[in-house]
């Protein structure tokens, strides 16, 4: 999923007076959270550098987000809750939370689930 695709998809769902600069801070800020667990790394750039974790800067430009399909719902999810504490619709946030939690709680799932170590990666309890 694109930037842009994302932030017109979150459109579709919550019309708003946000301007597109700040939807696109905050997935950038959401493509850092993601950035390790997907082992992102973009031309040896370090966190805060500009244009990082993207290979291309923003703004501007329309780069691809970290998070593949069929995963990268999840960014539509992110933005519909960023924008209803925007707008102070604080019972349509915690909705809106509580849907993008459960989806970035299944993706990080699904990386362990695909990346587990050589070993079979159990847990062993004591």
């Amino acid at each position: 999923m694109t930037v842009n695709t994302a932030i017109a998809q979150a459109d579709i769902l919550r019309p708003n007076s946000c301007q597109d600069t700040v939807k696109e801070a905050w997935l950038r800020e959401l493509d850092a959270q993601f950035a390790d667990m997907l082992a992102a790394d973009a031309e040896d750039t370090a966190p805060g550098e500009d244009g990082w974790p993207f290979v291309s800067p923003w703004p501007g430009s329309d780069p691809e987000l970290l998070i593949p399909a069929p995963e990268d719902g999840v960014y539509v999810l992110y933005l519909a809750a960023r924008l209803d504490l925007y707008h102070q619709e604080y019972d349509a946030y915690a909705n809106s939370r509580a849907a993008f939690n459960e989806a970035a709680a299944e993706l990080r799932a699904a990386h362990r689930r695909a990346h587990r170590a050589k070993d079979g990666g159990n847990w062993r309890v004591m």
